[in-house]
């Protein structure tokens, strides 16, 4: 049994308006933000006793120098627990302009899925996430907010909106809220197109992706997806390339 049981607003059958509804919250953010580049959207649903492995990298393109070639890649294993929670340990690894690979930060990421699957209008899920430093010169950290998904027509549309803090190790507190959204065109085919967008504060990216999968045997099976995001704003990278692969048993 999910944790709320009250019907959800009525809503208008369009498909949920994502970007717009994003820059607006990203708007109210606190300054200085940052986002990742190897950041996904995450889905507000959680499969009992399903084993994920995960793979994520990305990749920065900028005229400026000290942003240029920024490197991220993150290894993910979780479990769902419960019908309602999945949980995940992450290991991030870094490489900055000029430097080498160095791995930043371990992760514990929670999936708390709190309705039914299609039993409203909009799936609703809520993230939380503890950062623990690798290295004693950066901050602990701890990221929570609300994922909404929505399914009208052949499109699936996610939302995550998160708010984090940033403290400890001599830090002053930090805060800041972000976005992840994507829409998504389902099909048979064995590509789907779709497109992501990410942000924060005065950073807004945009672009086209792609997304796919098979099955492995009969309990397995694997999906990836890629983008190419353009920077809209002068505070956002040129230029960020994504892509995740996922095992799930």
């Amino acid at each position: 049994m999910k944790l709320f049981g009250h019907p959800a607003p009525a809503a208008p059958r369009a498909a949920l308006p994502l970007v717009a509804t994003a820059v607006l919250a990203a708007s109210l953010a606190a300054p200085r933000a940052e986002a990742g580049p190897a950041d996904k959207v995450y889905r507000p649903l959680v499969e009992y006793g399903e084993t994920e492995i995960e793979l994520r990298a990305g990749y920065v393109k900028d005229e400026r120098d000290g942003v240029n070639t920024t490197q991220a890649y993150v290894l993910d294993f979780g479990r769902g627990v419960t019908t309602w929670w999945f949980t995940e340990a992450v290991l991030e690894i870094e490489k900055e302009p000029g430097a080498s690979l160095e791995a930043e930060e371990l992760e514990w990421e929670n999936i708390f899925q709190l309705t039914e699957q299609g039993q409203y209008f909009v799936d609703l899920g809520f993230f939380a996430e503890l950062k623990l430093p690798l290295e004693v010169e950066y901050p602990f950290g701890l990221e929570i907010g609300p994922m909404f998904q929505n399914e009208t027509g052949p499109l699936t549309n996610n939302l995550n909106l998160l708010a984090e803090w940033s403290f400890g190790n001599g830090y002053q507190t930090e805060n800041e809220l972000g976005y992840s959204a994507q829409t998504r065109w389902r099909s048979d085919a064995p590509v789907n197109f779709g497109a992501q967008a990410f942000g924060v504060e005065d950073a807004h990216l945009l672009g086209p992706a792609v997304f796919g999968g098979s099955r492995m045997g009969e309990h397995g099976k694997f999906k990836w997806d890629a983008a190419v995001l353009a920077g809209l704003t002068d505070d956002a990278e040129d230029w960020r390339f994504r892509a995740e692969l996922e095992f799930e048993f």
